[in-house]
């Protein structure tokens, strides 16, 4: 997989937080709504493909990983939202997708509710800190139950972004 140029090097300054590393790394085109799945398997194809046709990655490699690490343990916080997330080689810089579905999946969340919100993070094999951060950085914000509504309703990938950023 080829980093896209403007993606954001990895954090080196222990000040920085992660979750506007993730913040950075999102752009519109990376983030699918109302997208209709019938299984994690499909949504994590849905998020291979965009980490293909936008970051030039192999899509079958993504969906591979993000599989594997989902047979370790789910990745589901809870109140309808997972991050499935990878370490893979051959990549620089971290990469983040957003797909929400249009219905819940079942992800063996702690709370049993179906999940709708998907964050997923790939990061360099080596980047073991910086991927703990991040992933601690996103669960944090998606703690806050206002910005989950207004998440799950944004009306166009633009207004999603917006909301992360404001």
């Amino acid at each position: 997989m080829h980093a896209r140029p403007t993606a954001t090097a990895l954090p080196t300054e222990p000040t920085m937080r992660p979750w506007n590393t993730l913040i950075d790394l999102l752009t519109p085109e990376m983030i699918l709504l109302d997208v209709e799945s019938g299984s994690r398997r499909e949504v994590f194809r849905t998020a291979a493909q965009l980490y293909a046709q936008h970051l030039g990655a192999v899509a079958e490699h993504v969906a591979t990983h993000l599989q594997e690490r989902e047979r370790l343990g789910s990745t589901a916080l809870g109140h309808a939202v997972a991050i499935p997330h990878a370490r893979i080689g051959g990549i620089s810089a971290p990469a983040a997708a957003v797909v929400r579905c249009r219905h819940g999946l079942d992800m063996e969340a702690p709370d049993e509710q179906p999940v709708r919100l998907f964050f997923f993070l790939l990061v360099p094999q080596q980047a073991t800190q910086v991927h703990l951060e991040m992933l601690a950085g996103i669960a944090e914000k998606l703690s806050d139950p206002q910005l989950r509504t207004a998440l799950m309703q944004a009306a166009s990938p633009a207004d999603f972004l917006a909301l992360l950023r404001g």
